[in-house]
């Protein structure tokens, strides 16, 4: 992707760093939360989301991991423990 960083209002990382478990995002079309999200509505199309929030040791989350793909998809039982 052309992008480096995104504004918050529009990061997926901003939903995922507030939880404590990955957050996944199987088809962002079809997720109410994004649909409308200017990365999934036009270029680049944004479809699959998966987010991590990397938490330091006292707690406190400094941001987040995450895989995105321009099409929908599932991970494995496996996956998400691996992010």
């Amino acid at each position: 992707m052309e992008v480096d960083q995104t504004p918050r209002e529009y990061a997926f990382c901003a939903h995922a760093i507030l939880g404590d478990q990955p957050l996944m995002v199987e088809d962002a079309a079809a997720d109410a939360r994004f649909a409308d999200n200017p990365f999934v509505a036009a270029d680049p199309h944004v479809r699959f989301y998966a987010g991590a929030p990397v938490v330091d040791s006292g707690g406190f989350a400094l941001g987040s991991l995450c895989v995105v793909d321009l099409r929908p998809r599932r991970l494995d039982a496996g996956q998400p423990r691996a992010l």
